[in-house]
């Protein structure tokens, strides 16, 4: 209402109106669409062409590098093992038990403990042992080992002398198999050389062969540099129907007489004046038994250039303790002797 309008006396009487606020309008959805729909709607309204972003090409493939392609690596999560009876033989369960102890054969123990045997019973051949061990790799990587392939019950691995071909599986085909480490003691500087270690072959006996020897008892074939005679051997009263029968003999005496070699664990020194009486009793009998020589590259005398329970009679390898933590007296056959071994 206006100056003039107030002056009218019909306005005098009327009452303003009430004023109303605003109201305002409902928000309008606003639909989200993909980015090229936004340029395109832009540069209609505007007129004006917008810059476009083209997707970035491709980035080039890296060169392949020379050399051997790296091996693939391991899954990060490999399914939960078997599980199953793993029998352990020659293992130190204290060793066993550190995680810390990091060698090719501990490490390989911890893993095998979790595959059981039960599968390896059959007595026809030994691919059911491959199977298994093939199924194993994996997990041998995993705990850090360097496995480079698999003959039978044996495994190509990275050691402290090189690669080598170790025996895994003792007795694999015989009903009865465990896990063992038999190492052949024969280092390569690549995988793949030297399958099966000794080429499965044997030897025959030493000249005069098994069996009561010369005057005075002494075996044949002369003195071992790492057992010197003692006469006092020549008193152990062996069973001579066979040599298999003479060994277990003499491994019974030394552990019913000498249990001072049986509480101290796998101890390497300890094992070596152990078979230096089980070796000196055979050979003061009559039989030519001698050490196993594992680690050539160790000096003469030293506990581990030789097999800590294992002695070498009529050209082959027999394992004459079993049962961990308990050292049974045994005579089992691991194979024939390297031939170009030598006798100590």
């Amino acid at each position: 209402m206006g100056f003039f309008g107030k002056l009218n006396p019909v306005n005098w009487f009327r009452k303003p109106a009430r004023r109303q606020a605003p109201v305002a309008a409902p928000p309008t959805p606003v639909a989200v669409a993909p980015a090229v729909a936004v340029t395109d709607s832009r540069n209609a309204q505007t007129g004006q062409a917008q810059p476009s972003q083209a997707p970035l090409p491709p980035a080039p493939a890296p060169a392949p590098a020379s050399g051997p392609a790296p091996r693939p690596a391991e899954p990060a999560q490999l399914p939960p093992p078997p599980g199953g009876h793993a029998p352990l033989e020659g293992f130190d369960h204290v060793k066993l038990a550190n995680p810390n102890h990091k060698t090719p054969k501990y490490l390989f123990a911890r893993v095998a403990q979790q595959f059981g045997l039960e599968k390896v019973r059959d007595t026809r051949s030994k691919a059911e042992a491959e199977a298994l061990l093939n199924q194993m790799v994996p997990y041998m990587r995993v705990a850090g080992m360097e496995i480079a392939g698999v003959s039978g019950d044996k495994i190509n691995v990275k050691t402290e002398i090189g690669w080598e071909w170790v025996d895994v599986v003792r007795g694999a085909g015989g009903g009865d198999p465990a896990y063992w480490w038999g190492s052949e003691g024969i280092g390569f500087p690549q995988p793949g050389i030297g399958l099966h270690g000794n080429g499965g072959g044997g030897h025959a006996p030493a000249p005069g062969g098994p069996g009561p020897g010369g005057p005075g008892g002494h075996a044949p074939g002369g003195e071992l540099s790492t057992v010197p005679y003692n006469p006092r051997w020549a008193n152990v009263r062996l069973d001579k129907s066979s040599p298999l029968a003479a060994l277990l003999n003499a491994a019974r005496y030394v552990k019913d007489n000498h249990p001072e070699f049986f509480d101290k664990g796998d101890d390497r020194e300890v094992a070596y004046k152990m078979m230096t009486e089980v070796i000196g009793i055979m050979r003061a009998n009559g039989f030519d038994a001698y050490r196993v020589v594992n680690h050539p590259s160790r000096p003469l005398g030293h506990p581990l250039r030789y097999g800590s329970d294992a002695v070498v009679l009529d050209g082959r390898v027999y394992d004459v303790w079993g049962d961990p933590g308990k050292s049974t007296p045994q005579t089992l056959d691991v194979g024939p002797a390297d031939p170009g071994r030598p006798r100590e």
